[in-house]
């Protein structure tokens, strides 16, 4: 039971990880943990049953003898995920500058990049939630979707009507036409426009600029964020998909097993990829340099069908050149099957997000191939849990 904000901190003092993280939890000081199982909220009386924990409680005595000593970040997330009998949800956030955080990251900092290597096992499975735009320049998923004037990139824009003088042949926007009271009158011959469709029709409309007068036939998409201020061209904008993790069969299994008798230990492949990074992440220190891990996942656009394996080894080597071009400090590239592994040291995390938009960019003017890619960037503090 936690019965102030400081609570979380006091705990952490005296219980171990899992104990942080897979424990029933009580919040008895006015709402301040989001992770809880059950709130008291400000005014509630204490003394009142904490009969909505019994179920998570019966579920936590059923787990394995010595789960408390558990230091896996991955299987204290699974069991907490059995022991709640749920999925792992992201929590949309307006006054997070990413727009959806996950409650569980004050008990287990590293749950996002935890989530996605038990993904990519086989324990959970993704479910998409929702698909955000980011700012390039800041990382920011508060942005304002809006349209533009093509030339100023004002938003003082309007759709006026194009009116057409059957009888001249006449057309223009409808307030180039003269008023003669209620009734428009043709510039061009100055005869006035009684009848819809005898006298005159509209056949579309145009995009007006109050701010520098430019006339189009329609308005562009522009995003400005809120948070740096930058506007962007769509073009420059790169989406981040945000998913749901649930438990498979292989999960729940592996978390009432408590590891035993289940495939939690690496492959091979996956040893020699935690060497690498664990190698990569020391070499970054010695030059005090940021570390980060790229997973790039190249797929076909919707209704194209995979490249044949000659285009697809050339688009992705060109890709590769491309990630050595653009991210020259330090890199480290992997690739398994359609899935590049990047590691990147020297750069923070926004300028790398402000490189993606170029990536995906120069790839698309350069190759044939119709490619959908997808970007998910652990930060070192996440990436040194994958690494243990």
């Amino acid at each position: 039971m936690l019965t102030s904000a400081e609570g979380l901190d006091a705990a952490r003092e005296h219980l171990g990880p899992a104990v942080i993280g897979i424990a029933p939890i009580a919040d008895a000081s006015g709402g301040h943990f989001s992770f809880a199982d059950w709130s008291a909220g400000a005014s509630h009386d204490l003394s009142l049953s904490l009969a909505p924990l019994g179920p998570t409680i019966a579920r936590w005595r059923k787990m394995p003898k010595g789960i408390e000593r558990l230091r896996e970040v991955g299987l204290i997330l699974l069991s907490r995920l059995v022991t709640r009998d749920c999925a792992l949800m992201p929590v949309r956030k307006v006054n997070h500058k990413r727009l959806w955080s996950w409650s569980e990251s004050d008990l287990l900092p590293t749950v996002s990049a935890a989530a996605l290597a038990l993904a990519r096992t086989g324990y959970l499975v993704k479910r998409f939630v929702d698909r955000v735009h980011d700012c390039p320049s800041c990382a920011s998923s508060r942005i304002v979707v809006r349209e533009e004037c093509k030339g100023c990139r004002s938003a003082n824009i309007k759709d006026v009507a194009i009116l057409h003088h059957l009888r001249c042949g006449y057309q223009a926007p409808e307030t180039d036409f003269l008023s003669t009271g209620e009734l428009p009158r043709c510039p061009k011959c100055r005869m006035q426009l009684e009848h819809f469709s005898v006298d005159y029709d509209k056949p579309g409309h145009l995009t007006v600029c109050g701010a520098c007068g430019r006339t189009d036939g329609s308005a562009t998409i522009g995003f400005s964020c809120l948070d740096c201020g930058a506007h962007h061209d769509a073009s420059r904008i790169t989406t981040r998909d945000i998913h749901a993790f649930e438990l498979t069969d292989e999960g729940r299994m592996a978390a009432l097993k408590g590891g035993s008798g289940a495939n939690c230990r690496p492959d091979a492949d996956e040893a020699s990829l935690r060497d690498k990074i664990t190698r990569f992440i020391r070499e970054a220190e010695i030059r005090h340099h940021p570390a980060h891990l790229l997973m790039l996942r190249v797929d076909p656009m919707p209704g194209h069908e995979l490249p044949g394996p000659g285009l697809m080894v050339s688009t992705l080597a060109h890709l590769n050149g491309l990630l050595r071009e653009i991210l020259a400090d330090r890199t480290e590239i992997m690739l398994h099957e359609r899935t590049f592994l990047i590691l990147i040291a020297g750069h923070g995390e926004d300028a790398i997000r402000a490189a993606l938009p170029t990536i995906t960019e120069k790839l698309a003017r350069t190759t044939a191939a119709r490619l959908h890619m997808q970007f998910d960037l652990i930060a070192q503090p996440d990436l040194l849990s994958v690494a243990a």
